[in-house]
C-alpha cells in the first residue's frame, strides 16, 4: 500500500514537471541548430550548410508530425492508481487499516522516531512528517510508524 502510495506521488511528480512536448522539444532542437550555424565561422557555414539546413528541415518536419500527448493519459499513472484502488480494497477486506499520524503528538508505543527536526509552527513533540504509516489489524498493531518529530 504505502510502497504504490510512493509511485503513484512519483510518476505524478514526473507527469506534472512535463511540459514540453516532444514536437516542441524538436522545434527546440531545430531552432537551437539554426542559432549554432549562425554564429560559426563563415567557413565552417560554408562546409556545413546543406547538412545543418537538411537536419533542421528534418526536424521541423517531425515536430509538425507529432501528434499532441495528453498528460491525463498517462498510461503508467493510469496503472499505478488501478493498482492503488486494488491494493486499497484488498487491505479493507482483510480488515488492516492504515493510521496517518502526521500532526498527531509522538506515541512511542506505535511510532518509531527516525529524527528530531526543527519545526517551526509545531509544538515539540508532535509528528512533523510521516515517512511510513502504521498498520493495524483488528486493532493490533502490525506495522509502527515511522515519523520525523519536532523538538
Amino acid at each position: 500500500d504505502f510502497t504504490v502510495e510512493r509511485a503513484v506521488t512519483a510518476a505524478t511528480r514526473v507527469a506534472s514537471q512535463r511540459t514540453a512536448s516532444p514536437a516542441d522539444t524538436l522545434r527546440r532542437a531545430a531552432d537551437e541548430l539554426q542559432s549554432r550555424f549562425v554564429r560559426q565561422g563563415w567557413f565552417r557555414r560554408w562546409l556545413s550548410s546543406v547538412w545543418q539546413r537538411a537536419v533542421a528541415d528534418w526536424l521541423r518536419a517531425e515536430a509538425a508530425r507529432q501528434q499532441p500527448e495528453l498528460p491525463e493519459t498517462d498510461p503508467l499513472l493510469a496503472g499505478l492508481l488501478m493498482m492503488r484502488q486494488r491494493v486499497s480494497r484488498l487491505l479493507a477486506e482483510r480488515g488492516i487499516e492504515r493510521q496517518e499520524v502526521e500532526g498527531r503528538m509522538f506515541d512511542a508505543e506505535w511510532m518509531h522516531a527516525v529524527d528530531a527536526v526543527d519545526a517551526p509552527g509545531t509544538p515539540s513533540g508532535h509528528v512533523v512528517e510521516q515517512l511510513r504509516p502504521a498498520y493495524f489489524w483488528k486493532g493490533r498493531r502490525i506495522r509502527d510508524a515511522e515519523v520525523r518529530v519536532a523538538r
